[in-house]
């Protein structure tokens, strides 16, 4: 529940194959979630007339009617553990005011009185928390000495969840505080930036002729300390994933372990009953249908290859949606099409085919095809296995949606598996039968354009693009081809014919090298450039051996797509210089709440080889972590 929607950017400008109609409908539609910040000392958290529109509004009532202040028991908005820190908070506060015994008529006379008490609650707490400490770290002492170094980590996870966990597990259900902790670092900063304004004491001196004021100020920070600062952001990151995931895992959990498997089951059902729910809305298919690079790449593969693949042979279309791949295949001169859709978007296929005078050749079934191949639904008789399995599987990023298991799913269990893979021409095949994504560094225009403003300096302004959009999950968006600085990197290509389930989890390493371009056209001179964002795309290919080749690219050099491409902003943009590279690694894993979701951890740096390109040494180093989430 702590999952923010994916933010998705529209920039489609230069694109007139592409228009802003066809975009009416995205293929990965998301439903609004409306946030409603019940205050602190709020008792009617089922009253939606008790709650407020945004966190301020919400802390601000706190402080007006009950006199609780709840940003002074926040830690500092520096502090590496605030996220994890401010969570606790929240459910003690709530955890508190709901154990009060109920006295409306006390409440209505002085509403203060709530406030007070729980001011006066959290300040013992905190008196308390440093025996709490010691007793944790005597404990460990006492383990360590008793189990041996061995143990140590395993110990001291368990002794820190024993104080922990009892305020990670939310007490308000869809507790909006706790999904827009951000919210409340914004706060935390703006106060703490308050509070250092009036740090500057004035000391008025008299004297005989007049008055003077000394200012004592501040000094700034000194380099150490802002690399230190940037050292302790950089590690709150890479704790906010996992921070997330602990407090989602303990929301759908319990004690007991039988209701805990049932919780995570009942989690899982309802992230595809949300995935396939959303493929019921006509948009949709009208947007992927309307995307004629991907509908006639399927097209062209189908009919160009009618007689090597399609004639008298039997089909599956996977996702058919409106049921057209399965239209082109039964054209194409199959003699069996088995159509599935889990959405009941199959009731309108059905009646297209029927229209369409197809229906002797082509059945569609309703459900999750997992679930039709154990229950044998599947229309195949024992001897019959399926010579082609057609699906338009992807999703932005490649596996956003996590749709390839299922296709695969049926290879594994009906394809003739007689192919051999992909180095022979008989029997069946996934199509298409291979993909690979790639990774390629782009400048932003929405950054640079503060550089320049009528002659104007307004570093702070790009200063605030930087920090919007770095603050952002993966972002899906058509990025310009101009804009593209570095090459084209393929960070992985998969067999779909062989590939296993485990192999759509990667990590790998990449190399970007720059492409600088001439400062004046007659110029020998180049600029160095600045990557802002790292781009995502991918290919498909209808590359069976001995068939005619069709290639589906999403890249930002080729016509744009529903898909367009996914980007990730670098919170510490590099500029590379000559002979320069930006390399490192890139992870992409299916995220561990809901399967359909993407992580994304990068490790960077920038540097030089030298020594003959033997050692690399690197100028300047980063991390970061992002999701693309439904």
């Amino acid at each position: 529940f702590l999952f923010l929607k994916m933010k998705t950017t529209d920039n489609i400008q230069n694109c007139s194959s592409w228009s802003s109609d066809d975009e009416e409908g995205d293929e990965d539609v998301t439903e609004d979630f409306d946030f409603h910040f019940y205050p602190v000392c709020c008792r009617e958290t089922n009253d939606i007339s008790k709650s407020h529109a945004t966190a301020e509004a919400a802390l601000k009532y706190d402080m007006e009617v009950h006199g609780f202040d709840l940003l002074q028991f926040l830690p500092s908005h520096e502090d590496e553990n605030f996220f994890e820190q401010t969570i606790k908070c929240v459910n003690k506060c709530r955890a508190y005011v709901s154990s009060l015994p109920t006295s409306h008529e006390e409440e209505e006379n002085d509403p203060k009185c709530i406030g007070e008490q729980l001011t006066l609650h959290l300040q013992t707490f905190k008196e308390e928390e440093p025996n709490k400490e010691a007793s944790t770290e005597a404990a460990r002492n006492n383990k360590n000495e008793t189990n041996g170094d061995d143990d140590d980590d395993h110990d001291n996870n368990n002794l820190d969840s024993e104080f922990d966990s009892e305020f990670f597990r939310p007490v308000l259900m869809d507790d909006s505080l706790l999904m827009c902790i951000d919210d409340l670092e914004d706060l935390k900063r703006v106060r703490s930036q308050l509070d250092k304004s009036q740090e500057t004491v004035s000391i008025p001196t008299t004297t005989a002729t007049a008055a003077t004021t000394i200012s004592i100020t501040p000094s700034s920070p000194s380099s150490y300390q802002y690399k230190e600062m940037q050292s302790k952001i950089l590690t709150l990151e890479e704790q906010l994933i996992k921070a997330k995931h602990l407090i989602t895992q303990l929301t759908i959990g319990s004690n007991n372990n039988h209701t805990n498997k049932t919780s995570k089951h009942r989690q899982l059902q309802d992230n595809d009953t949300y995935y396939f729910k959303s493929y019921s809305h006509t948009s949709i298919h009208e947007t992927m249908i309307r995307d004629k690079v991907r509908t006639d790449a399927y097209r062209n593969a189908i009919f160009n290859n009618s007689h090597t693949l399609f004639q008298d042979k039997i089909v599956m279309d996977i996702g058919c949606g409106t049921g057209i791949l399965s239209l082109f295949a039964a054209k194409a001169g199959a003699k069996k099409v088995i159509a599935v859709d889990a959405s009941d978007i199959y009731i309108e296929a059905t009646e297209i085919i029927k229209r369409n005078h197809m229906d002797h050749i082509i059945t569609v079934l309703h459900g999750k095809v997992e679930d039709l191949i154990s229950n044998r639904q599947i229309p195949l008789a024992p001897n019959e296995k399926v010579d082609v399995i057609i699906s338009e599987w992807m999703g932005y990023a490649l596996f956003f949606e996590t749709m390839l298991p299922s296709v695969m799913a049926v290879r594994d269990t009906f394809m003739n598996k007689d192919h051999g893979g992909s180095d022979s021409i008989s029997g069946g095949t996934m199509y298409p039968n291979n993909c690979s994504i790639y990774l390629e560094g782009a400048s932003d225009d929405c950054i640079d354009f503060w550089d320049d403003v009528y002659g104007i300096d307004m570093t702070p302004m790009k200063q605030r693009a930087i920090r919007e959009n770095t603050t952002k999950d993966a972002i899906v968006e058509i990025v310009p081809h101009d804009s593209i600085v570095t090459d084209k990197y393929n960070l992985r290509a998969w067999d779909l014919n062989l590939c296993k389930d485990d192999d759509l989890d990667f990590k790998v390493p990449f190399c970007l090298k720059p492409l600088h371009k001439k400062a004046q056209p007659n110029s020998s001179d180049t600029h160095n450039v600045t990557i802002h964002k790292l781009v995502i795309s991918f290919d498909v290919d209808f590359n069976f051996p001995g068939t005619n080749h069709v290639n589906l690219s999403t890249g930002c050099d080729n016509t744009p797509t529903h898909w367009k491409q996914t980007t990730i902003f670098l919170k510490d943009a590099p500029t590379l210089e000559d002979d320069e590279i930006f390399k490192g690694i890139f992870q992409m894993t299916r995220n561990g709440t809901n399967h359909r979701d993407i992580d994304f951890y990068i490790e960077w740096e920038v540097g030089r080889y030298i020594e003959a390109q033997t050692k690399f040494i690197p100028r300047c180093t980063g991390k970061l972590l992002s999701q693309l989430l439904a």
